[in-house]
């Protein structure tokens, strides 16, 4: 049964293939704004996942960001493990819009089932 062992939204994640590493610059914490609806230009999204070693190698899955539960984008992704019990995807959305205030939900799914989800508050600036 693969599971999700982190997510995480930042504004840029870097794979850097020779150290097979990853670098990420400035986590999302919350969207603040003066007025919505909002567009955001670039988001990278990490989700380290598990599987046990007689599930599959591959699955198609998606990552949904809604706003206070109604659905903004659903993206599509395909997670390969490439015959290993850990893996990471990264993935990118360029030109996302939040339109309004409330509770910025980006939720990993899998058949469906929510394997993790990042929820951050989208609030306006009082001036």
């Amino acid at each position: 049964m693969v599971s999700s062992r982190l997510i995480l939204c930042a504004k840029s994640i870097v794979h850097d293939s020779t150290k097979n590493t990853l670098s990420v610059d400035t986590i999302l914490e919350n969207v603040a704004s003066l007025t919505y609806p909002v567009e955001v230009a670039q988001m990278d999204f990490l989700i380290v996942l598990d599987k046990e070693p007689t599930d599959p190698d591959s699955y198609d899955c998606v990552l949904r960001i809604s706003v206070d539960d109604k659905n903004i984008i659903d993206l599509d992704a395909t997670v390969n493990f490439s015959g290993q019990q850990k893996t990471r995807l990264v993935e990118r959305i360029y030109n996302y819009p939040i339109p309004r205030p409330g509770n910025l939900k980006f939720t990993f799914l899998l058949n469906e089932k929510c394997l993790d989800e990042y929820v951050v508050k989208a609030e306006v600036i009082k001036t």
